[in-house]
């Protein structure tokens, strides 16, 4: 939406001088190897820092060790990490190995146990007793807004070394405009990992239960600016199907059963997103403001809860028992065949039940509230997208943190992103090319609602939890809701902006 335009212009000059180079080549009889993966040499002049060398000195980073690409998307070698060697791991290592060589950039990676959240819990102790063992740090980004909060993160706005280009396209720039407040950032992800793609949440869906019932291709929608909730909707009543006995749907479908949809109750707030409908909103002072009551907010509520809560051809997991178990049937239901469609991370592309099934599946952006909306958009669970903050203690190390930072997302860019965008989502997950050009649409257009990054007045009846808690209770009064809870709410946002502007 508000770098797409931009974005396009550069992938398309980016394609012009690959097909330009790619000619003289031929011509020359040589094949560059860079041009035929892709990806561009890292011996061209194209990083935008003067070379230093740092002298070998460590940049301490502290991330979790609750996913495999957080265990290897900071260059940490397999054999360390007890996980299986690949192409996309073996990038990181390589990109690793170039920032000791030829900038004296040295990196030791920190795991915490606990998973995630606990590095930024750790990292609040170290500020509190005074220490600086760890230079930066790299967690999922609800929790590091924890300490953004506190001031416990450097602003970077304020680091005036020169270090880091948070214009450059290797930074999320959507993250940036979104997640600032105040002029305040204190987190960014981008190119330097690849966790926060992962994180980023679509739509799968089973090709042939939807040609066995006739209907039309969901990409011929996408691709008309027609595929919306509504749309979805009416797959999912076309496509349920009961035969087993019993008077209603049961989670674990019998003989013949087949769900329209499988979902979870984040999904909620997942499908409020695609119809690019976030709790916050900014003033001309960069300030967030609630707008949960826009009329627009609360007719996308209105309209997705009645298809979540039809339980003739939806099956929310939150809804038929104890989520831990329930969400573990939900994808082994859409992976055995019994569900048309499926919300869900892009993560779930590397897990077990979807790598062994037999489904012919496809990926679509998430649908659009209606036919009015422009794009299609999407955004990440803010529970699994890494952010880097780097700790105010973080004195000494701050120029080499910040050189290394940029570094990492540039050479991220060149060396990594392909091994895992192109070659691993696209080459070895993506069945057609039009889940190919499905999966760059979706990319297209993420964004970041402040209300679920922050979860203000949370944790556990906070803004994060404003939708799953409706769903939890099957309500579509979101304005009775809203109600009950906006003092909380505008409390916590109160105080953040009296922590930012003073």
């Amino acid at each position: 939406m508000k770098k797409t335009a931009k974005i396009l212009c550069l992938l398309l000059a980016v394609l012009m001088l690959a097909t330009l180079a790619a000619a003289c080549d031929t011509e020359t009889g040589e094949t560059s190897s860079a041009a035929a993966s892709g990806t561009t040499s890292t011996e061209t002049e194209g990083f935008r820092l003067e070379k230093q060398d740092w002298g070998g000195v460590t940049i301490n980073i502290l991330t979790h060790n609750a996913r495999d690409y957080a265990l290897y998307e900071f260059g940490t070698p397999a054999q360390e990490t007890e996980i299986e060697s690949d192409n996309v791991s073996t990038a990181f290592q390589e990109r690793t190995n170039l920032l000791e060589e030829e900038y004296g950039l040295t990196t030791q990676v920190h795991f915490t146990e606990g998973g995630i959240g606990a590095p930024t819990n750790e990292i609040e102790q170290q500020i509190i007793a005074g220490l600086s063992e760890y230079d930066l740090v790299a967690d999922g980004i609800t929790y590091l807004t924890k300490l953004g909060t506190q001031e416990y993160f450097w602003n970077y706005y304020d680091i005036d070394n020169g270090y880091i280009d948070l214009n450059a396209d290797y930074w999320d720039q959507s993250a940036i405009e979104d997640l600032a407040i105040a002029n305040k950032l204190y987190y960014i992800t981008g190119e330097a990992v690849v966790s926060d793609n992962a994180a980023t949440w679509a739509l799968y869906y089973n090709k042939d239960l939807l040609e066995d019932y006739g209907l039309t291709s969901p990409v011929e929608l996408v691709d008309a600016g027609t595929w919306t909730v509504d749309a979805l909707y009416e797959m999912c009543k076309s496509v349920a199907t009961k035969v087993s006995s019993g008077d209603t749907m049961s989670y674990e479908p019998g003989d013949g059963d087949i769900w329209g949809m499988v979902a979870q109750a984040y999904d909620g707030l997942a499908f409020m997103w695609g119809a690019e409908q976030a709790m916050i909103t900014k003033d001309e002072d960069d300030l967030p403001i609630m707008r949960i009551l826009d009329e627009r907010n609360v007719s996308a509520w209105q309209t997705i809860s009645e298809m979540l809560y039809d339980k003739s051809c939806v099956g929310v997991a939150d809804l038929f028992g104890n989520w831990a178990d329930m969400y573990e049937n939900e994808s082994q239901i859409f992976t055995n065949g019994n569900a048309a469609f499926m919300p869900g991370a892009i993560t779930v592309l590397d897990g077990e039940a979807m790598n062994n099934s037999d489904v012919r599946f496809g990926i679509l952006p998430m649908p659009k509230l209606d036919e009015n909306q422009e794009e299609y958009a999407t955004s990440c669970t803010v529970y699994y997208a890494t952010f880097f903050s780097i700790p105010t203690s973080n004195v000494e190390k701050l120029d080499a943190t910040c050189y290394l930072l940029e570094a990492m997302a540039y050479y991220g860019q060149e060396m990594c992103t392909y091994e895992y965008y192109d070659k691993t989502l696209k080459l070895k997950r993506m069945e057609d090319p039009e889940d190919e050009r499905m999966l760059d649409l979706l990319f297209q257009n993420r964004t970041f609602d402040l209300g679920a990054v922050y979860d203000w007045a949370g944790p556990t009846a906070g803004m994060l939890q404003f939708y799953t808690g409706m769903i939890g209770q099957t309500s579509s009064d979101i304005i009775s809701s809203y109600e009950s809870k906006r003092d909380s709410f505008q409390a916590a946002i109160d105080a953040t902006i009296d922590t930012f502007t003073k």
